[in-house]
């Protein structure tokens, strides 16, 4: 584990010890929410903070972030999704909170990419994978760089593919201001950054959605022994066109 990883940690214990309880109440306070409990606590991890609840007697998951403050990122990402009829594509947000720094989805029932994979037969495999390609190749359409695509941020709800995880998400408009990128104040930002999907994208600060679902097209084929040449010849074009670099 890199330092910036340990110094992030240390960040979320502290928060943890000293903050949670009171984050807790208010939501029990302003939303009527319910069993309140933090998610995979050791898996916490670029700033951002995850629980689950309920919200009405329905599962819901709690996602926050208190050391970077880029949620607002998700709200915008899923807005211009769900504008471009992406909706299918995205989990459903019960409350996007600015003030108070939530975001609430139903996704507390859904499964992870992986384990779907091993459930289902080749076929299924292939369908779901041809549909992970359609979802990131949706984004490129909407000049949106997710900047973190990996089989950990896709997940399967109710037989449906979804897409997660927009923190550092960043469009390439003329108008930079629609997304916030991670300060330079923040220390050791330029660790966190390049630690970020690390094994997944051209260069430390350079990402390629492209490039990275290339990558996860290799491992696929390798791991279940699908034939996937056509499908990642496809991408493989596109690798290098669409990237977006922090400077």
């Amino acid at each position: 584990m890199g330092i910036a990883n340990k110094i992030e940690n240390l960040k979320s214990i502290y928060w943890f010890i000293f903050n949670y309880h009171n984050f807790k109440t208010k939501l029990i306070n302003k939303y009527s929410l319910q069993n309140i409990k933090p998610f995979k606590f050791l898996d916490w991890h670029h700033g951002a903070f995850y629980f689950t609840g309920k919200l009405k007697e329905k599962k819901i998951f709690i996602k926050t972030d208190f050391l970077f403050n880029l949620l607002e990122n998700e709200n915008t990402a899923f807005q211009i999704m769900q504008k471009n009829n992406m909706d299918n594509s995205l989990l459903n947000v019960n409350i996007f909170s600015k003030e108070n720094n939530i975001i609430i989805t139903d996704h507390a029932n859904a499964i992870g990419f992986i384990d779907y994979m091993n459930s289902v037969d080749d076929s299924e495999k292939i369908k779901i994978i041809n549909k992970l390609i359609e979802i990131v190749l949706n984004l490129k359409e909407l000049k949106l760089i997710h900047r973190d695509i990996k089989l950990d941020n896709f997940l399967v709800l109710n037989g449906e593919l979804k897409i997660i995880d927009f923190l550092f998400c960043m469009g390439l408009y003329d108008n930079k201001n629609k997304f916030l990128e991670l300060s330079k104040q923040v220390k050791n930002s330029i660790n966190i950054l390049e630690g970020m999907n690390k094994n997944n994208k051209p260069a430390k600060l350079l990402w390629d959605d492209m490039y990275s679902l290339s990558n996860i097209l290799t491992e696929l084929q390798k791991d279940y022994k699908l034939n996937l040449t056509e499908q990642k010849k496809k991408i493989d074009c596109l690798v290098g066109k669409y990237t977006y670099k922090y400077e």
